[in-house]
């Protein structure tokens, strides 16, 4: 996010940076001077020189949709930290209150699972104006990625699949630089559509861009829904 310069101002003038609102605390705020990115504290000030240049500020929020289910990868004998990790992590996830069963994905080849399926929605006008949705499991954009295949594994009631039929497996193809919205409500305005959010611009962009803009797309029982 960039602040427009202010050139107007003293050489002895200095300005401070705050969160303000009541969801403040959910959000963290970045400052980039030269090269570095500092998190903004109290007590962080920007010079008179970076107020007439202009402000570049990173923006970290967090969203407050309760998880439903966790996923991770089955440990291996090759990678005794991974089976270590798998076999103690559901305990902590019902810890934490989550009481439907940790998915394993059965390939051990890939241990990131945050890079290769991203959940996502779809949604259509029920009764009333209610929006139905569905949920969607999005494979990565990278056909030639052999985790991503065990997404359709996930499919069923409620569940499906969806994929775009091109990318390789370049960094900005994983679905790690995808995020997802569902439908919501907020301060009284009704926002029903599911939407995302795909990293990058122009011909470096994440192929999963495509997932931006509404489509037809083919549930997992056969209807058709639009997101």
């Amino acid at each position: 996010m960039l602040t427009l310069p202010v050139g107007d101002v003293s050489d002895t003038a200095t300005g401070s940076l705050q969160l303000v609102g009541a969801d403040k605390s959910k959000v963290r705020l970045f400052f980039k001077s030269g090269d570095t990115w500092t998190y903004v504290t109290a007590g962080t000030g920007v010079t008179a020189a970076e107020l007439r240049a202009g402000l570049e500020l990173g923006v970290d929020g967090h969203h407050l949709q309760r998880v439903k289910q966790a996923l991770v990868v089955d440990g291996s004998r090759q990678n005794p930290n991974q089976r270590k990790f798998t076999s103690e992590f559901p305990k902590e996830v019902r810890k934490a209150g989550i009481t439907k069963p940790t998915y394993k994905f059965k390939d051990d080849s890939d241990i990131w699972p945050q890079d290769f399926v991203e959940p996502g929605y779809v949604s259509i006008p029920g009764p009333g104006g209610k929006p139905r949705v569905l949920h969607v499991m999005i494979r990565s954009a990278q056909m030639d990625r052999k985790a991503g295949k065990q997404v359709f594994e996930m499919r069923g009631p409620g569940v499906g699949v969806a994929q775009v039929n091109e990318g390789t497996n370049d960094q900005i193809n994983s679905t790690g630089n995808l995020e997802t919205t569902p439908p919501y409500t907020h301060n009284g305005k009704s926002y029903p559509a599911a939407g995302s959010s795909p990293a990058g611009t122009g011909p470096g962009c994440s192929r999963t861009r495509s997932f931006s803009r509404p489509r037809a797309r083919r549930t997992a029982d056969g209807d058709s829904a639009r997101g």
